[in-house]
Protein backbone atom coordinates (compact mmCIF):
# COMPACT_ATOMS: atom_id res chain seq x y z
CA UNK A 1 0.00 0.00 0.00
CA UNK A 2 2.83 2.16 0.44
CA UNK A 3 4.68 1.54 -2.24
CA UNK A 4 1.19 2.40 -4.42
CA UNK A 5 0.89 5.55 -2.49
CA UNK A 6 4.20 6.47 -3.21
CA UNK A 7 4.24 6.28 -7.08
CA UNK A 8 0.63 7.75 -6.83
CA UNK A 9 2.22 11.03 -5.49
CA UNK A 10 5.23 10.56 -8.03
CA UNK A 11 2.56 10.78 -10.69
CA UNK A 12 2.07 14.37 -10.22
CA UNK A 13 5.75 15.69 -9.85
CA UNK A 14 6.70 17.40 -12.66
CA UNK A 15 8.66 15.71 -15.56
CA UNK A 16 7.91 13.03 -17.56
CA UNK A 17 6.64 10.05 -15.57
CA UNK A 18 4.95 6.74 -17.12
CA UNK A 19 4.32 3.33 -14.79
CA UNK A 20 3.96 0.09 -16.59
CA UNK A 21 7.03 1.51 -19.11
CA UNK A 22 10.51 0.80 -19.87
CA UNK A 23 13.03 2.97 -22.30
CA UNK A 24 15.03 0.11 -24.26
CA UNK A 25 18.36 2.63 -24.41
CA UNK A 26 21.87 2.15 -23.50
CA UNK A 27 23.05 1.99 -20.36
CA UNK A 28 24.58 4.37 -18.15
CA UNK A 29 24.48 2.27 -14.64
CA UNK A 30 22.60 -0.53 -13.35
CA UNK A 31 21.66 -0.21 -10.01
CA UNK A 32 20.39 -3.23 -7.25
CA UNK A 33 18.32 -3.35 -4.28
CA UNK A 34 17.25 0.73 -4.00
CA UNK A 35 14.59 2.42 -3.37
CA UNK A 36 13.00 5.00 -5.88
CA UNK A 37 14.53 7.85 -4.15
CA UNK A 38 18.34 6.47 -4.18
CA UNK A 39 17.34 5.69 -7.90
CA UNK A 40 16.86 9.19 -8.69
CA UNK A 41 19.37 10.48 -5.90
CA UNK A 42 21.97 8.28 -8.19
CA UNK A 43 20.75 9.69 -11.60
CA UNK A 44 20.65 13.34 -10.19
CA UNK A 45 24.47 13.05 -9.10
CA UNK A 46 25.48 12.07 -13.10
CA UNK A 47 25.33 14.81 -15.24
CA UNK A 48 24.69 12.50 -18.32
CA UNK A 49 21.87 10.06 -16.70
CA UNK A 50 18.79 11.66 -18.44
CA UNK A 51 16.20 9.11 -17.32
CA UNK A 52 15.58 6.11 -15.09
CA UNK A 53 14.14 2.76 -15.25
CA UNK A 54 12.82 1.23 -11.49
CA UNK A 55 11.10 -2.11 -11.24
CA UNK A 56 9.04 -2.17 -8.78
CA UNK A 57 9.27 -6.21 -7.90
CA UNK A 58 13.18 -6.32 -7.82
CA UNK A 59 13.79 -3.11 -6.97
CA UNK A 60 16.52 -2.42 -9.49
CA UNK A 61 17.28 1.07 -11.15
CA UNK A 62 18.61 1.42 -14.57
CA UNK A 63 20.69 4.66 -15.67
CA UNK A 64 19.99 6.31 -19.18
CA UNK A 65 21.95 8.03 -21.41
CA UNK A 66 18.85 9.54 -23.05
CA UNK A 67 15.57 10.07 -22.79
CA UNK A 68 12.70 9.71 -25.20
CA UNK A 69 9.65 11.73 -24.79
CA UNK A 70 6.16 9.59 -24.86
CA UNK A 71 6.05 6.06 -25.61
CA UNK A 72 8.42 5.99 -28.52
CA UNK A 73 11.18 3.40 -27.80
CA UNK A 74 9.27 2.08 -24.64
CA UNK A 75 8.18 -1.45 -23.87
CA UNK A 76 5.31 -2.10 -21.87
CA UNK A 77 6.22 -3.73 -18.62
CA UNK A 78 3.65 -3.73 -15.91
CA UNK A 79 6.38 -3.63 -12.86
CA UNK A 80 8.35 -0.96 -14.61
CA UNK A 81 8.11 2.69 -13.96
CA UNK A 82 9.96 5.14 -15.82
CA UNK A 83 10.94 8.78 -15.39
CA UNK A 84 13.02 11.30 -16.77
CA UNK A 85 15.77 13.58 -15.41
CA UNK A 86 13.12 16.46 -14.48
CA UNK A 87 10.99 14.32 -12.82
CA UNK A 88 13.71 12.27 -10.93
CA UNK A 89 15.63 15.71 -9.66
CA UNK A 90 12.28 16.99 -8.35
CA UNK A 91 11.94 13.90 -6.31
CA UNK A 92 15.62 13.51 -5.41
CA UNK A 93 15.90 17.39 -4.20
CA UNK A 94 13.56 16.60 -1.28
CA UNK A 95 16.26 14.82 0.37
CA UNK A 96 18.25 15.95 2.82
CA UNK A 97 21.22 14.29 1.55
CA UNK A 98 20.93 15.61 -2.04
CA UNK A 99 23.87 16.78 -4.25
CA UNK A 100 23.51 19.43 -6.16
CA UNK A 101 26.51 20.53 -8.21
CA UNK A 102 26.71 20.15 -11.98
CA UNK A 103 29.41 18.27 -12.76
CA UNK A 104 31.36 17.03 -16.09
CA UNK A 105 30.07 14.87 -18.06
CA UNK A 106 32.44 12.11 -16.90
CA UNK A 107 32.09 13.43 -12.83
CA UNK A 108 29.61 12.62 -10.60
CA UNK A 109 28.27 14.37 -7.38
CA UNK A 110 29.05 13.24 -3.79
CA UNK A 111 28.63 14.19 -0.43
CA UNK A 112 31.62 14.32 1.66
CA UNK A 113 32.23 13.21 5.11
CA UNK A 114 31.57 16.77 6.22
CA UNK A 115 28.36 16.55 4.00
CA UNK A 116 29.69 18.83 1.41
CA UNK A 117 28.83 18.09 -2.29
CA UNK A 118 31.96 17.51 -4.49
CA UNK A 119 32.06 16.19 -8.45
CA UNK A 120 34.74 12.77 -8.61
CA UNK A 121 35.67 11.26 -11.44
CA UNK A 122 33.00 8.30 -11.84
CA UNK A 123 33.77 7.18 -15.56
CA UNK A 124 35.52 7.66 -18.88
CA UNK A 125 34.46 10.69 -21.08
CA UNK A 126 32.35 8.91 -23.88
CA UNK A 127 33.19 11.87 -26.23
CA UNK A 128 36.69 11.25 -25.64
CA UNK A 129 40.53 10.69 -27.56
CA UNK A 130 39.56 7.33 -29.45
CA UNK A 131 36.90 8.49 -31.63
CA UNK A 132 34.55 5.88 -33.15
CA UNK A 133 36.02 3.37 -31.15
CA UNK A 134 34.44 3.30 -27.78
CA UNK A 135 30.89 1.80 -28.22
CA UNK A 136 28.01 4.37 -26.50
CA UNK A 137 26.59 1.45 -24.54
CA UNK A 138 29.69 0.16 -22.89
CA UNK A 139 30.88 0.34 -19.76
CA UNK A 140 32.92 3.29 -18.68
CA UNK A 141 33.49 3.25 -15.00
CA UNK A 142 36.85 3.51 -13.79
CA UNK A 143 39.16 0.95 -13.52
CA UNK A 144 37.06 -0.93 -16.48
CA UNK A 145 39.20 -2.88 -19.20
CA UNK A 146 37.84 -3.79 -22.42
CA UNK A 147 39.26 -4.94 -25.98
CA UNK A 148 38.58 -3.22 -28.70
CA UNK A 149 39.80 -2.66 -32.14
CA UNK A 150 42.81 -1.00 -32.39
CA UNK A 151 42.46 2.49 -34.01
CA UNK A 152 46.01 2.90 -36.12
CA UNK A 153 46.35 2.41 -39.80
CA UNK A 154 46.60 0.83 -42.38
CA UNK A 155 46.45 -2.12 -40.59
CA UNK A 156 43.08 -3.78 -38.50
CA UNK A 157 43.89 -5.01 -35.05
CA UNK A 158 42.34 -5.60 -31.26
CA UNK A 159 43.88 -3.61 -28.34
CA UNK A 160 42.97 -2.96 -25.13
CA UNK A 161 41.84 -0.15 -23.31
CA UNK A 162 41.56 1.43 -19.81
CA UNK A 163 39.56 3.78 -17.80
CA UNK A 164 42.00 5.70 -16.31
CA UNK A 165 41.43 7.09 -12.27
CA UNK A 166 41.77 10.51 -14.24
CA UNK A 167 38.70 9.63 -16.66
CA UNK A 168 40.92 9.03 -19.26
CA UNK A 169 41.03 6.24 -21.68
CA UNK A 170 44.77 4.69 -21.71
CA UNK A 171 45.85 2.52 -24.75
CA UNK A 172 48.34 -0.37 -24.02
CA UNK A 173 49.65 -0.90 -27.34
CA UNK A 174 51.69 -4.36 -26.38
CA UNK A 175 48.55 -6.08 -25.52
CA UNK A 176 47.50 -5.59 -28.63
CA UNK A 177 45.77 -8.96 -30.58
CA UNK A 178 45.94 -8.73 -34.37
CA UNK A 179 43.31 -10.36 -36.46
CA UNK A 180 43.76 -13.59 -38.21
CA UNK A 181 45.93 -13.71 -41.31
CA UNK A 182 47.99 -10.55 -39.99
CA UNK A 183 50.93 -10.78 -36.94
CA UNK A 184 52.01 -8.31 -34.51
CA UNK A 185 55.31 -6.63 -36.05
CA UNK A 186 55.93 -4.64 -32.85
CA UNK A 187 54.33 -0.77 -32.32
CA UNK A 188 51.10 -0.54 -32.90
CA UNK A 189 50.98 -1.92 -36.23
CA UNK A 190 49.63 -5.24 -37.14
CA UNK A 191 51.60 -6.39 -40.55
CA UNK A 192 49.42 -8.77 -43.19
CA UNK A 193 50.67 -12.08 -44.23
CA UNK A 194 51.82 -11.98 -47.66
CA UNK A 195 50.33 -13.68 -50.92
CA UNK A 196 51.69 -17.68 -50.07
CA UNK A 197 50.79 -17.98 -46.48
CA UNK A 198 48.28 -17.49 -44.16
CA UNK A 199 47.56 -16.82 -40.13
CA UNK A 200 44.03 -18.99 -39.15
CA UNK A 201 44.17 -17.66 -36.01
CA UNK A 202 44.53 -14.28 -33.67
CA UNK A 203 48.00 -12.98 -33.12
CA UNK A 204 48.82 -11.93 -29.72
CA UNK A 205 52.10 -9.89 -28.53
CA UNK A 206 53.89 -11.49 -31.46
CA UNK A 207 53.76 -14.90 -30.30
CA UNK A 208 52.39 -16.51 -34.43
CA UNK A 209 54.24 -16.01 -37.51
CA UNK A 210 52.93 -16.36 -40.86
CA UNK A 211 51.99 -20.42 -42.14
CA UNK A 212 52.87 -21.07 -46.05
CA UNK A 213 49.70 -22.59 -47.95
CA UNK A 214 50.15 -26.40 -48.59
CA UNK A 215 50.45 -27.63 -52.03
CA UNK A 216 47.65 -27.76 -53.40
CA UNK A 217 46.04 -24.47 -51.92
CA UNK A 218 46.98 -20.65 -52.30
CA UNK A 219 46.34 -16.84 -51.09
CA UNK A 220 46.46 -15.15 -54.44
CA UNK A 221 46.84 -11.77 -51.97
CA UNK A 222 48.16 -10.46 -48.72
CA UNK A 223 46.17 -10.89 -45.22
CA UNK A 224 44.30 -13.82 -45.63
CA UNK A 225 43.28 -16.49 -42.49
CA UNK A 226 42.58 -19.26 -44.36
CA UNK A 227 44.04 -20.58 -47.65
CA UNK A 228 42.20 -21.47 -50.75
CA UNK A 229 42.03 -24.73 -52.35
CA UNK A 230 43.01 -24.85 -56.28
CA UNK A 231 39.56 -25.09 -58.48
CA UNK A 232 38.94 -28.41 -60.09
CA UNK A 233 41.16 -28.09 -63.35
CA UNK A 234 44.16 -26.13 -61.79
CA UNK A 235 46.76 -27.46 -59.33
CA UNK A 236 49.56 -25.78 -56.98
CA UNK A 237 52.50 -28.38 -57.11
CA UNK A 238 54.73 -26.38 -54.18
CA UNK A 239 53.99 -24.76 -50.91
CA UNK A 240 53.77 -21.08 -50.89
CA UNK A 241 51.79 -20.38 -54.13
CA UNK A 242 50.28 -17.16 -54.61
CA UNK A 243 48.54 -19.01 -57.65
CA UNK A 244 47.16 -22.09 -59.40
CA UNK A 245 48.38 -23.33 -62.42
CA UNK A 246 46.22 -24.59 -65.56
CA UNK A 247 46.18 -28.28 -66.46
CA UNK A 248 47.59 -29.13 -69.70
CA UNK A 249 45.65 -30.29 -72.37
CA UNK A 250 45.46 -34.19 -71.86
CA UNK A 251 45.04 -34.07 -68.27
CA UNK A 252 42.60 -33.27 -65.55
CA UNK A 253 41.92 -32.56 -61.39
CA UNK A 254 38.50 -33.82 -60.60
CA UNK A 255 38.17 -32.17 -57.44
CA UNK A 256 39.97 -28.88 -55.22
CA UNK A 257 43.14 -29.25 -54.07
CA UNK A 258 45.14 -30.93 -56.07
CA UNK A 259 49.43 -30.51 -56.36
CA UNK A 260 49.57 -32.17 -59.55
CA UNK A 261 46.97 -33.38 -62.48
CA UNK A 262 46.20 -36.50 -63.51
CA UNK A 263 46.93 -37.46 -67.78
CA UNK A 264 43.69 -38.61 -69.19
CA UNK A 265 43.74 -42.49 -69.59
CA UNK A 266 43.61 -44.40 -72.40
CA UNK A 267 41.08 -44.38 -74.61
CA UNK A 268 39.76 -40.45 -73.30
CA UNK A 269 41.25 -37.35 -74.09
CA UNK A 270 41.38 -33.48 -72.94
CA UNK A 271 41.78 -30.25 -75.49
CA UNK A 272 41.94 -27.55 -73.34
CA UNK A 273 43.77 -26.28 -70.34
CA UNK A 274 42.31 -26.24 -67.10
CA UNK A 275 40.04 -29.56 -67.55
CA UNK A 276 37.82 -31.18 -64.42
CA UNK A 277 37.42 -34.39 -66.65
CA UNK A 278 38.15 -36.54 -69.44
CA UNK A 279 35.66 -36.74 -72.44
CA UNK A 280 35.42 -40.48 -73.56
CA UNK A 281 36.60 -41.07 -77.08
CA UNK A 282 33.47 -41.28 -79.15
CA UNK A 283 32.70 -44.64 -81.64
CA UNK A 284 34.68 -45.09 -84.16
CA UNK A 285 38.12 -43.57 -82.60
CA UNK A 286 40.27 -44.18 -79.86
CA UNK A 287 43.69 -43.15 -78.22
CA UNK A 288 45.76 -45.89 -77.93
CA UNK A 289 47.64 -44.46 -74.71
CA UNK A 290 47.20 -42.14 -71.39
CA UNK A 291 47.82 -38.41 -71.42
CA UNK A 292 46.29 -37.86 -75.32
CA UNK A 293 46.23 -34.01 -76.25
CA UNK A 294 44.19 -33.47 -78.82
CA UNK A 295 40.41 -31.72 -79.60
CA UNK A 296 39.71 -35.03 -80.94
CA UNK A 297 40.67 -38.95 -80.98
CA UNK A 298 42.41 -40.48 -83.04
CA UNK A 299 39.78 -41.60 -86.35
CA UNK A 300 39.96 -45.41 -86.99
CA UNK A 301 41.41 -45.74 -90.46
CA UNK A 302 39.92 -47.21 -93.23
CA UNK A 303 39.22 -51.54 -93.09
CA UNK A 304 38.66 -51.08 -88.95
CA UNK A 305 35.87 -49.89 -87.12
CA UNK A 306 35.00 -49.04 -83.48
CA UNK A 307 32.00 -49.37 -82.18
CA UNK A 308 31.95 -48.19 -78.37
CA UNK A 309 33.27 -45.06 -76.60
CA UNK A 310 36.37 -44.97 -74.51
CA UNK A 311 38.57 -47.30 -76.76
CA UNK A 312 42.37 -47.57 -76.47
CA UNK A 313 42.08 -49.48 -80.18
CA UNK A 314 40.71 -50.25 -83.24
CA UNK A 315 38.96 -53.48 -84.74
CA UNK A 316 39.74 -54.50 -88.54
CA UNK A 317 37.15 -55.67 -90.47
CA UNK A 318 36.80 -59.52 -90.74
CA UNK A 319 36.71 -60.94 -93.98
CA UNK A 320 33.36 -60.89 -96.08
CA UNK A 321 33.20 -57.23 -94.61
CA UNK A 322 34.54 -53.58 -95.22
CA UNK A 323 34.93 -50.36 -94.20
CA UNK A 324 35.95 -47.72 -97.19
CA UNK A 325 35.35 -44.08 -94.55
CA UNK A 326 37.35 -43.13 -91.71
CA UNK A 327 35.89 -43.56 -88.04
CA UNK A 328 33.66 -46.16 -88.89
CA UNK A 329 31.31 -47.16 -85.98
CA UNK A 330 30.96 -51.00 -88.40
CA UNK A 331 32.01 -52.56 -91.08
CA UNK A 332 29.37 -53.34 -94.13
CA UNK A 333 28.92 -56.72 -95.66
CA UNK A 334 30.42 -57.72 -99.12
CA UNK A 335 26.89 -57.33 -101.52
CA UNK A 336 26.41 -60.16 -103.70
CA UNK A 337 28.64 -60.64 -106.57
CA UNK A 338 31.69 -59.72 -104.29
CA UNK A 339 33.99 -61.15 -101.98
CA UNK A 340 36.32 -59.83 -99.43
CA UNK A 341 38.88 -63.15 -98.12
CA UNK A 342 41.35 -60.21 -96.27
CA UNK A 343 40.42 -58.84 -93.13
CA UNK A 344 41.01 -55.33 -92.63
CA UNK A 345 39.90 -54.82 -96.34
CA UNK A 346 38.83 -51.30 -97.29
CA UNK A 347 36.71 -52.56 -100.57
CA UNK A 348 35.79 -55.72 -101.71
CA UNK A 349 36.53 -57.24 -105.14
CA UNK A 350 34.14 -58.45 -107.76
CA UNK A 351 33.52 -62.06 -108.11
CA UNK A 352 35.61 -62.73 -111.70
CA UNK A 353 34.24 -64.43 -114.91
CA UNK A 354 32.98 -67.93 -114.84
CA UNK A 355 32.44 -67.71 -110.77
CA UNK A 356 29.50 -65.97 -109.01
CA UNK A 357 28.29 -64.95 -105.19
CA UNK A 358 24.81 -64.87 -104.39
CA UNK A 359 24.60 -63.90 -100.65
CA UNK A 360 25.93 -60.93 -98.74
CA UNK A 361 29.35 -61.03 -96.74
CA UNK A 362 31.10 -63.62 -98.12
CA UNK A 363 34.84 -63.92 -98.32
CA UNK A 364 34.96 -66.28 -101.56
CA UNK A 365 32.99 -66.61 -105.03
CA UNK A 366 31.31 -69.76 -106.15
CA UNK A 367 32.38 -71.51 -109.77
CA UNK A 368 30.15 -71.19 -112.77
CA UNK A 369 31.36 -71.92 -115.97
CA UNK A 370 28.68 -70.36 -117.59
CA UNK A 371 28.94 -66.95 -115.65
CA UNK A 372 30.49 -64.73 -118.63
CA UNK A 373 30.10 -61.73 -116.64
CA UNK A 374 32.63 -59.94 -113.87
CA UNK A 375 30.17 -60.00 -110.36
CA UNK A 376 27.81 -62.51 -111.24
CA UNK A 377 25.27 -62.71 -108.71
CA UNK A 378 23.35 -66.00 -110.06
CA UNK A 379 25.23 -68.90 -112.29
CA UNK A 380 22.74 -69.21 -115.75
CA UNK A 381 23.58 -72.96 -115.24
CA UNK A 382 22.66 -73.14 -111.83
CA UNK A 383 25.79 -74.95 -110.84
CA UNK A 384 27.04 -74.90 -107.72
CA UNK A 385 30.81 -74.80 -106.45
CA UNK A 386 32.32 -74.54 -103.66
CA UNK A 387 35.68 -74.09 -105.31
CA UNK A 388 37.48 -70.56 -104.17
CA UNK A 389 38.88 -68.49 -106.64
Amino acid sequence: MKVFLALSFLSIVSGEYLEGYHLDVPLLKSLKDVGLRSCCKECSAYTNCQSVNYNKNDFSCELNYHHLSGLSGKTALNESVYMDRDHCFTLASCSANFCNLTCKINEKCVLTSTHQPTCIISECDPVDIIPDIIPINMSRLVGIRHSLRCSTQPYPSRQRVRCDTDGQWIRQYDTCKCFSGTFWGGGSTCIECPAGQHLPYDDVAGNASCIDCPAGSYTPGPGYADCLACRPGYYAPKTESSFCKECPAGSYTPSPGYDHCMECPAGYFSWFPGSNSCTACPVGSHTPGSGYRSDSCIACPMGSYQSNSGQTDCRLCDTGRYSKVEAAEHCKQCKPGSYSDVRGASSCKLCPVQTYQKYYGEDNCRSCETATVVGATVCPDDVVSTVSV
